[in-house]
């Protein structure tokens, strides 16, 4: 995981991006927002790399105009949420083992309605970070495990992560 201080400025992060597409990187979530400082954005970037490529993207990324800071946290502590808005179909027939799903994942149900309920899920909870990691249980948005409920739409899926050292 990279966090990627920048110049809040037209193009900053289309270099990012041209940076990794250029050279064949994948991105593998990406999650951009303003800070508290409103001249600043802040990239939270995950990609799959060995740690010589790593230190390639990072050195790479020092080099790009507008960048203030790159932060790399494969060897710090840090606190990490995935976030997902997951819309499914919510029929009384259901509703009780959606209820189940939701509780298992920590969402919570926004906006019910009759046939259709809102989830915007977030978190890391054990059973989350373990049956990600195993592959074995797919995340609710992944398709087994919401495909018998006919999951409606999925957006804002990404990794925030901030480091907990000072």
């Amino acid at each position: 995981m990279l966090s990627i201080l920048v110049e809040n400025k037209p193009g900053s992060l289309a270099r990012i991006i041209g940076l990794f597409s250029g050279r064949g990187y994948n991105i593998d979530s990406l999650c951009v927002a303003e800070t508290t400082d409103p001249a600043l954005s802040r990239v939270t970037m995950v990609t799959t790399a060995d740690k010589s490529i790593l230190e390639q993207i990072k050195k790479q990324l020092h080099k790009l105009i507008n960048i203030v800071e790159v932060i790399d946290y494969t060897d710090r502590d840090f606190v990490s949420r995935e976030l997902a808005l997951i819309k499914v179909n919510a029929e009384e027939k259901v509703r009780a083992e959606l209820l189940r799903i939701v509780d298992i994942f920590r969402c919570k149900i926004r906006y019910p309605q009759t046939k259709a309920n809102l989830w915007p899920c977030w978190g890391c909870s054990p059973p989350w970070e373990s049956w990600k990691s195993s592959g074995r249980v797919p995340l609710p948005w992944q398709g087994e495990l919401l495909g018998p409920y006919n999951s409606h739409g999925l957006t804002g899926y990404g990794i925030l992560q901030i480091s907990t050292q000072q």
